[in-house]
């Protein structure tokens, strides 16, 4: 039998059956004819002893492979039974189901033995024909391949995550399997966080623009009231107390702002090229208020040796600082409070500009308010760093670093930077431009009115008008203006729409500047990108204004421009000051601010910090009026009556008080008399 499986093995059926019956049959023919039918009786049994044995090893051997077959098949579909995902195997060509797990079964509702069926009639709703996407049209082109996609059922209704190959199949064919993972409720999940999203942006753009257009209004009012000498002194502190309060508010809102864009990853930097020198005195200027009615020093400390031009994001920059001092002061009474400012040399187009600020009394709280939060999420925008040193009784230190980039070898200067230093109690002027002529465009009445009340110091020209197309018509006509103001939203023809119209047809190229009160980001970099020169966010803060005027009216012009224009504006004030109107409203300024000294002195004994806050602010204004009309004499006076009430000096004011009393009230029964005379 072996030498049979041998020779099975080695030579073929048809070879080694005639070759063995020649070998039977050969002996029998040298035997002679009288062997012949026995050895012929012999060959045969032989032969078909042999063709049996060989088809009892062919079935055994199929019997074997199909267990084999049998068993591959049952752990295979085992395995994919088993699973939680859906899992299906078809054949490529056709589609035709070979296996289905009870779970695809489950989830497709099928009920009964699918095996054989299309799937495109199973599975899909509808289907009369392979699917156009299916997988098998890709895998056919790279059948060693994966494909992971997703699918919205039309059947289920629901959304899958599958994934398809080609592998051998227990009959050694590629067939089609796939796998797939039911993830609707994934997708519910991250369309609902996509909608809040943007809920959260449509929110954030109707606060930046719903709160802020109105918000403009009453600073802007409030601020240019609170400076108008012919109003009522107390008339002039309530627009004080209003503004101080609006802008309280809208410092507010903006944290909030900020805090939905850092929550929702909206923050982004808005880099530009500035100097340090305006950087700081817009800032400082600022803060410099708060501590007008404390007994606080503030110290500056300026290094000459910083860059004068770099490049980052100013306005952040500044937000930071004003954070930082504005929290400082809030939290401390009295004492010093030193502000360093210096910068350090990093690579050569690098630089890290340094803010220290340190206090004698009082410690900084890293986590103060949402403002204090928002600063460490921009100083961690920039790269920057802060760090807080307090150690009790000792000198409490905040430092803030942040990396920039250089523009050039410019330095500040000693003059700048001693400039700068002086800045602590000065008040905020603006600059005298007769010479320049400007355009606001503003579909909101009220918003002109604020605009233009903020800019009527300045001695500029300006006009107005109410929309896009009447500010084309007024560039059309000719009119040239150093800066056109241009409202972004504005109904039937918005403010980028309308300078691209400016810039593209009329062939514009003088300053635009937005005026805007969507601070969204991204903002900054539309309107760069669309035509403007530079952007003012609303409410219009006056310094900012004043800063672009400055930038794009007076540094254009001529040294000899600017001196005259100065004294013009001198000349005009001199002869306004010895007007009768100017010397009415003084004598009533000055006699109500006068009446309030005088009561809190007579009961100085008794006086609260809140009287002798009121008496240094009585005095501050005092010493104003007298100055104003040369009197500069009684406005020192007024000035040390003034330090007096800000230290709780209590002898002084009992002391000096009187005497001034006395000599004011002289000059303003001087004044009235002169005007009645004039009257009568």
């Amino acid at each position: 039998m072996q030498i049979f499986n041998l020779l099975k093995q080695k030579v073929p059926l048809y070879v080694w059956v005639p070759l063995l019956t020649f070998i039977v049959f050969a002996p029998a023919i040298l035997l002679g004819p009288k062997y012949l039918i026995s050895v012929l009786v012999a060959g045969s049994f032989v032969s078909i002893l042999i063709l049996f044995v060989n088809e009892k090893s062919k079935q055994k051997a199929a019997q074997q492979k199909l267990t084999e077959s049998n068993q591959s098949l049952s752990i295979l579909t085992s395995v994919l039974g088993n699973s939680d995902a859906l899992i299906y195997v078809t054949v490529p060509d056709t589609g035709e189901i070979l296996f289905i797990n009870e779970r695809a079964k489950e989830r497709y509702s099928i009920k009964g033995n699918c095996i054989g069926k299309l799937c495109y009639k199973v599975l899909q709703n509808g289907m009369e024909q392979m699917c156009e996407f299916c997988p098998c049209r890709k895998l056919d082109n790279n059948p060693k391949g994966v494909i992971v996609w997703e699918e919205r059922n039309n059947l289920t209704k629901r959304v899958y995550r599958n994934t398809d190959r080609y592998i051998e199949w227990h009959n050694g064919k590629l067939v089609h399997v796939q796998y797939s993972t039911d993830i609707t409720d994934l997708v519910s999940a991250k369309e609902l966080v996509e909608q809040n999203n943007r809920n959260k942006n449509l929110f954030l753009s109707r606060m930046s623009y719903e709160i802020r257009s109105p918000m403009n209004v009453i600073l802007g009012t409030s601020e240019t009231q609170q400076h108008d000498q012919t109003l009522d002194f107390k008339v002039r502190d309530a627009f004080a107390m209003i503004n101080n309060s609006a802008h309280l508010l809208f410092n507010t809102v903006n944290s909030t702002l900020d805090l939905f864009k850092m929550e929702s990853g909206e923050m982004e930097l808005m880099i530009t090229k500035y100097k340090v020198s305006e950087l700081l005195s817009d800032s400082l200027q600022l803060n410099l208020k708060q501590i007008e009615n404390k007994s606080l020093e503030l110290e500056l400390d300026i290094d000459e040796n910083i860059p004068l031009k770099l490049i980052g994001d100013e306005i952040h920059i500044k937000q930071i600082l004003n954070s930082l001092l504005f929290n400082t002061f809030k939290n401390i009474e009295s004492g010093l409070v030193k502000l360093s400012v210096f910068a350090e040399k990093t690579e050569d187009i690098d630089v890290t500009l340094v803010f220290s600020i340190s206090a004698e009394t009082g410690t900084f709280v890293e986590d103060a308010d949402i403002s204090m939060s928002i600063i460490k999420n921009l100083i961690n925008l920039m790269h920057g760093e802060i760090t807080v040193k307090n150690e009790p009784g000792k000198i409490s230190v905040c430092t803030v670093r942040l990396p920039q980039k250089i523009i050039s070898s410019d330095v500040l200067g000693k003059e700048l930077a001693e400039n700068l230093m002086e800045l602590t109690g000065k008040a905020f002027t603006k600059e005298y431009m007769p010479y320049g002529s400007v355009l606001i465009v503003d579909d909101v009445e009220s918003n002109l009115y604020v605009a233009k009340e903020l800019m009527s110091p300045y001695g500029l020209s300006i006009d107005t008008v109410s929309s896009g197309f009447d500010a084309i018509d007024r560039i059309k006509s000719g009119r040239v203006y150093d800066i056109v103001f241009m409202d972004h939203m504005m109904p039937k023809m918005d403010g980028i729409e309308t300078v691209k119209i400016i810039r593209e047809t009329l062939k514009y190229t003088n300053s635009i500047v937005a005026l805007t009160a969507n601070i969204m980001t991204g903002q900054a970099k539309i309107f760069f990108d669309n035509g403007f020169d530079d952007f003012i966010s609303k409410p219009i803060n006056a310094r900012q204004l004043d800063s672009v005027l400055n930038k794009l009216i007076r540094n254009k012009q001529t040294p000899k421009v600017i001196a005259d224009a100065r004294k013009q504006k001198k000349d005009a004030m001199k002869m306004y000051k010895k007007s009768d109107e100017y010397l009415a409203v003084f004598a009533k300024d000055a006699k109500k601010a006068v009446f309030e000294i005088e009561q809190t002195s007579k009961n100085i004994s008794d006086a609260s910090n809140d009287d002798l806050q009121m008496f240094a602010v009585n005095a501050h204004s005092v010493k104003s009026l007298l100055a104003d009309i040369g009197e500069n004499t009684l406005s020192q006076m007024a000035f040390v009556l003034e330090e007096a009430g800000k230290q709780r000096d209590k002898n002084t004011i009992a002391k000096k008080t009187q005497q001034f009393v006395s000599e004011v009230e002289t000059i303003i029964s001087n004044i009235e008399t002169k005007l009645a005379e004039k009257n009568s």
